[in-house]
């Protein structure tokens, strides 16, 4: 495993290069279950991640993790997630998803919600030949997503684990009093 620190503006972030996998991660994520906004797309989207990962799960809030806004973007601008991490302990602190009023389908909002858990594009094009995975991938730069796929699983569930359904629930087996009166 590779460590790489790209600075943008005056935040850095240290990318993860896994050489087994082509994901990349930003080297933050969230130490406490999450929390998100209302929207109905934002709660499918993340329920997409939590079904994957071992992420937990604090559920629709009114003061959220993971806020989000409507706005008008620039045509063909999808969204974008802005990140406040803190670089000491690399642990999430918030996110905010804005998401472009003029296209916001449920790719965007899964897209935008795995940098809001904390990956990276898969691929950015234009920096080196893609490949085949990398473009299919959700997290892929160009938007030529399909879904999520075996490269995304990996991305989330290094960070975070694979998820584990909960337990069942145990009954308490109830015993009739075998004596007669």
């Amino acid at each position: 495993m590779k460590w790489l620190i790209i600075s943008v503006l005056t935040f850095s972030f240290f990318f993860t290069l896994d050489t087994a996998n082509s994901y990349v991660l930003y080297g933050y994520k969230w130490k406490h279950p999450v929390t998100y906004c209302s929207d109905p797309d934002e709660v499918t989207a993340m329920k997409m991640w939590l079904n994957i990962s071992g992420l937990q799960d604090g559920g629709v809030s009114s003061t959220p993790d993971i806020g989000c806004v409507h706005e008008q973007l620039s045509p063909g601008e999808g969204g974008y997630a802005q990140l406040n991490a803190d670089p000491v302990s690399g642990s999430m602190n918030s996110c905010m998803i804005h998401i472009n009023t003029l296209w916001s389908g449920l790719l965007a909002w899964v897209h935008e919600t795995g940098h809001c858990l904390g990956l990276a594009h898969s691929c950015e094009m234009g920096q080196r030949d893609c490949t085949l995975l990398e473009r299919q991938a959700i997290m892929a730069w160009d938007g030529g997503f399909a879904g999520i796929n075996s490269d995304d699983i990996a991305a989330i569930q290094a960070l975070y684990g694979p998820y584990i359904p909960p337990a069942p629930a145990f009954f308490k087996l109830v015993v009739p009093n075998a004596s007669r009166d």
